[in-house]
């Protein structure tokens, strides 16, 4: 610990912990377990749509059936893509005990690996003023000197210029967190399995759930309203 401490000041490297790496490793952790939320949540419904009663229904199938049904008793043409864009925006995955919505991981999971450059960058300026102003401490000091030895000089010169190279560390270490979580977004494309689980979810709520919604059929909604005029 102690040699880490003296090749990487404290004042870097706790910042360099809790605004780079740990956030990078949260993110990647909560981009995988999102996508193998959303291809299981595709999978079920994939079965429901070759057979209805293929076994249990998902939450969010579950939801979307009983808002459809409220909904088409009072409108003739449901919005189909409306409901599901707003359940599936309250759908939520539980990661360390604490709630986060699908929406919010995935815009979290996007911009952070642009966070990480800037977080870098700062810590790189930070390092970079401090060694500054050491560096012109030291040579204050030296000025004050009458009987100068020249390897003093270079050792004195050469902890401020060292600290400045170890101040890069920290960009260093940003960019490479930031282009591994870009490919962990690039392996798992959330989007994309969004973009499936909603089309499954149109196909099943327009082809195969309405029309076996006794009484709500297009056809028995003018059949009713014939009878009531």
């Amino acid at each position: 610990m102690f040699d880490l401490l003296k090749l990487f000041p404290i004042y870097l490297l706790v910042p360099t912990i809790l605004l780079v790496i740990l956030p990078a490793l949260f993110a990647a952790l909560q981009r995988i377990s999102l996508y193998g939320n959303l291809v299981q949540k595709t999978k079920e419904v994939r079965l429901l749509l070759k057979d209805n009663k293929a076994g249990s229904k998902p939450i969010i199938v579950e939801d979307l059936e009983s808002r459809f049904k409220a909904a088409s008793q009072y409108i003739e043409e449901v919005n189909s893509a409306a409901l599901i864009d707003g359940i599936y925006g309250q759908q939520k995955m539980t990661f360390l005990g604490i709630p986060f919505g699908y929406d919010r991981i995935d815009y979290f999971c996007r911009i952070l690996p642009n966070l990480l450059i800037s977080f870098g960058l700062l810590g790189t300026f930070l390092g970079i003023t401090l060694n500054l102003s050491n560096l012109s401490q030291t040579i204050t000091q030296l000025q004050g000197n009458t009987n100068i030895n020249q390897d003093l000089v270079f050792a004195e010169l050469q902890k401020p210029l060292q600290g400045m190279g170890i101040a890069f560390i920290t960009s260093l270490i940003a960019v490479l967190c930031s282009s591994v979580l870009t490919v962990v977004n690039f392996i798992w494309n959330t989007g994309l399995a969004k973009s499936q689980l909603i089309s499954y979810l149109e196909d099943y709520l327009d082809n195969v759930y309405q029309p076996n919604i006794q009484g709500q059929t297009r056809l028995d909604k003018v059949v009713k309203g014939m009878a009531d005029t």
